[in-house]
C-alpha cells in the first residue's frame, strides 16, 4: 500500500512551522478558574529516537471543573537502538550498516485529562495526570545509500540506491548514504494501536498567564 508524499511532506513541515518550542501560549483565557480550551505545541524525545524524537500536537476541551476532553497527534520517528554510523574510507560520509527502513509512527490520540492539583488563573500553577490512546500509522521508507559499483578498469559508475545489507552492498564500496528524500515513491503504511498516560506540570506568567510553559 502507497501514499501520495507531497501530504507527508506538507503534514510534515506544518508541524515544524507550529513549533513554539518550551512555550505554549493558551488560545482562550477566561475570568473563570481554567482555561475552555488550550492547544499545546512542541518537540519530544523519546528511548528509542534521537535527541529530538518528534513533534507534538495536543487539543483539551473544557468537560468539567476538572476534566477535560483531550485530542493529539505526534509524529514520531523511531530508531533501534542497534543502529550504528559507520564512515566511508572513500569520502568520509556516514551510513548506519544494517539499515534497510525508516520508521515513522504518527500517532493519533484522544483522552482525558484530570486537575490534580492548581487552577487557573488565580494560582498560576497546575498539575494534571493525561490517559489518551489511538490509531497509530506507522510509516515505513527505504534507506537509500551512494554506492560505488564501478568495475576494474572501467568508468566510474555511482548509483543511489536501497541499501539490501552488507551480504549485497559491501561497507568498503558504500560511499554515503543517499538523500532523505530518496523513497517517499516506495512508501509503506502498518497500522497499529497506542496508549499514553502522563503526568503535565504547567506554569503561567504574565497578565492572565498571556505564556504558559510546561
Amino acid at each position: 500500500m502507497k501514499t501520495q508524499p507531497h501530504i507527508l511532506i506538507t503534514l510534515f513541515f506544518f508541524l515544524i512551522s507550529s513549533i513554539l518550542y518550551a512555550q505554549q501560549p493558551a488560545t482562550i483565557a477566561t475570568d473563570d478558574d481554567s482555561f475552555l480550551h488550550e492547544m499545546t505545541i512542541g518537540l519530544n524525545t523519546n528511548t528509542n529516537s534521537a535527541l529530538i524524537g518528534g513533534f507534538s500536537f495536543k487539543y483539551a476541551k473544557q468537560l468539567k471543573d476538572q476534566q477535560k476532553l483531550a485530542f493529539g497527534i505526534e509524529l514520531v520517528g523511531v530508531k533501534s537502538h542497534k543502529e550504528q554510523k559507520f564512515v566511508s574510507p572513500a569520502t568520509g560520509n556516514t551510513f548506519i550498516s544494517g539499515k534497510m527502513n525508516y520508521l515513522y509512527s504518527l500517532r493519533t490520540q484522544v483522552g482525558k485529562e484530570y486537575l490534580l492539583f492548581g487552577k487557573y488563573p488565580e494560582d498560576g500553577i497546575r498539575l494534571s495526570a493525561i490517559f489518551m490512546g489511538g490509531i497509530t500509522l506507522g510509516i515505513v521508507k527505504p534507506y537509500y545509500i551512494e554506492y560505488n559499483y564501478t568495475q576494474s578498469n572501467g568508468f566510474p559508475d555511482y548509483r543511489v540506491v536501497p541499501y539490501e545489507g552488507p551480504s549485497v552492498h559491501l561497507s568498503q564500496n558504500i560511499l554515503g548514504k543517499g538523500g532523505f528524500f530518496y523513497g517517499f515513491d516506495q512508501l509503506k503504511l502498518n497500522m497499529g494501536l497506542n496508549v499514553k498516560s502522563s503526568l503535565n506540570f504547567e506554569f503561567g506568567k504574565g497578565e492572565l498567564l498571556q505564556t504558559v510553559s510546561g
